[in-house]
């Protein structure tokens, strides 16, 4: 019987490819990510079904478009409806295969706080909590989890746990969230926020585009945000 390698998914919340050191950005500093692209695979010509947090991520756990599997926008995660009811995940697929299966961070395709199908672990974020430091509200197998700090570290620190569980011998698949790269750009660690003070990012695009409320927001500015 062929050996089923283990698997390891990080996603990286609305970070684009410009934010990385491996696809040509002078001024980000991302070591490790630049490592693995250097190491193994880093593609030129791939793109999202859709550039929007939750119908990307149901796209990616269904191999679905947006417009198969129904979620077309963000979701506000205090809704109750079950989004993915009758859709067949990755997850699943891979449960079913014989894979020990793990989620750590952001879900965002509906009831985070529920620990979905397909998973045999659950470490996610109690109803769309995700701020970056401070209050840390999680649901780890249905039971609230109150922590205080940066919020990737417990991430992290859960995702080890499973992957070095040595009571079970089934590969595994692992997929990992974190939100460090979303908005808002505040609240990250001063060992990291200082490697940038007085940079001027000029890859960055400096993209104007129109808010709801009719004003013009210009994204990527350095100065909107400390």
């Amino acid at each position: 019987m062929t050996s089923r390698p283990n698997i390891l998914v990080i996603m990286s919340d609305d970070h684009a490819q410009w934010a990385l050191g491996c696809y040509g950005n002078r001024e980000l500093h991302t070591p490790t990510l630049d490592k693995l692209a250097a190491e193994g695979a880093r593609l030129t010509s791939a793109y999202t079904p859709c550039p929007v947090c939750s119908p990307a991520r149901a796209s990616f756990f269904t191999g679905r478009l947006p417009s198969q599997h129904g979620i077309h926008d963000w979701l506000v995660e205090e809704d109750e409806f079950d989004w993915m009811r009758d859709e067949i995940t990755l997850a699943q697929v891979l449960q079913e295969s014989g894979y020990r299966t793990g989620l750590v961070g952001k879900w965002h395709c509906g009831r985070s706080h529920v620990r979905q199908p397909g998973f045999d672990y659950w470490f996610g974020f109690e109803r769309g909590q995700y701020p970056h430091k401070g209050e840390q509200h999680f649901v780890e197998q249905g039971q609230a989890v109150r922590e205080h700090g940066q919020q990737s570290p417990f991430l992290t620190h859960k995702g080890i746990e499973f992957l070095g569980n040595t009571d079970d011998d089934r590969p595994f698949f692992l997929f990992a969230g974190y939100v460090n790269t979303h908005s808002p750009f505040a609240d990250q660690p001063e060992r990291l926020v200082s490697k940038y003070r007085g940079s001027q990012f000029p890859d960055i695009p400096r993209e104007a585009w129109k808010s709801k409320e009719g004003g013009w927001v210009r994204f990527g500015n350095p100065t909107d945000e400390t």
